[in-house]
């Protein structure tokens, strides 16, 4: 990917960020990159397939993510840190493709939203998963695995405003200690 490319994709995952997928036209986005809109096209298809394409990719680190913590020998407190962690990075890393996942999957195309839904409950059922674990092994206190699992997840989807407002900038090992301790706080058992 050349540099231009990247600034292209920066400027638009931006530009979704701040005026949402239908306040994004290519019109303002050639404007913010000083070039004709015909230039963009070089870089994309369409807009529909760049937010496709940053929804999906995302998705797939999860996946990757995930996969791999559940899969590893740590106990079921260790996996939730460690899902916090990936939280923590994949927001201060990729916060505009994460500020889509909250608010924009809904203006995928209906086949392509259908299969990134199913996508999200797969993720969703993963965690639940080390959820119902760490109760099995009664390292968690006994919750509706159902509730534990969106608690866990609400507390770390709003991570990318950290590092997509202006000022809002934190140490992302300090933001994830104090996640942690407020996700354990919850769930771990006294």
């Amino acid at each position: 990917m050349t540099d231009k490319h990247g600034q292209f994709r920066l400027e638009l995952l931006k530009m979704m960020h701040d005026r949402g997928f239908k306040g994004t036209t290519m019109r303002l986005l050639a404007e913010r990159l000083d070039c004709d809109v015909a230039n963009l096209y070089n870089y994309m298809e369409s807009k529909q397939k760049m937010l496709d394409y940053f929804l999906f990719d995302i998705s797939a680190r999860f996946h990757q993510e995930i996969d791999l913590i559940r899969g590893s020998g740590f106990n079921a407190k260790d996996k939730l840190n460690h899902l916090v962690h990936m939280y923590v990075q994949m927001s201060h890393t990729k916060p505009y493709q994460m500020s889509l996942l909250v608010n924009e999957w809904r203006h995928l195309a209906e086949v392509r939203q259908k299969l990134f839904l199913r996508e999200r409950k797969s993720f969703e059922r993963k965690v639940r998963s080390i959820i119902e674990e760490g109760m099995a092994q009664g390292e968690f206190r006994i919750l509706q695995p159902d509730i534990a699992t969106h608690l866990v997840l609400s507390s770390t989807r709003w991570l990318f405003n950290y590092f997509t407002s202006p000022g809002g900038s934190i140490n992302p090992h300090e933001l994830e200690r104090q996640i942690s301790v407020f996700v354990e706080t919850g769930i771990l058992k006294s």
